[in-house]
């Protein structure tokens, strides 16, 4: 039979942007070095590159969850209520950390608007 292309899962709006959240969090935690390994040219079954994308990324995933914690102390600190920190995650989701990265977002927003008023 013929192979139909395979299906690419729409992605919610919601989703969509908690993505972009976390890509946000992405952006202020990865290296030079990151970036040069992970835009290096695949080799064709390359171990060694292989093992330094995985640990890349590991890397990346484990700043990407001590810079959410870090935002949500200091929110926290700065007096927020609602916000709590929720501690690390051992395999975190985009969409989870996106979503942590929301509240505490609207947690800052709320202290700033109390501050002014």
């Amino acid at each position: 039979g013929k192979q139909g292309k395979p299906k690419v899962p729409m992605i919610s709006a919601p989703n969509q942007e908690k993505m972009n959240k976390c890509l946000l969090l992405v952006d202020e935690v990865w290296t030079d070095a990151h970036k040069e390994v992970l835009r290096r040219k695949p080799k064709q079954s390359d171990p060694t590159q292989d093992a330094n994308v995985a640990k890349v990324t590991k890397e990346i995933e484990v700043a990407v969850m001590q810079k959410m914690q870090a935002l949500e102390q200091k929110a926290v600190a700065e007096g927020s209520k609602k916000l709590k920190p929720s501690g690390n995650r051992a395999q975190p989701k985009v969409t989870g950390v996106g979503s942590r990265y929301q509240k505490y977002m609207k947690a800052m927003k709320e202290l700033k608007e109390q501050s002014e008023e």
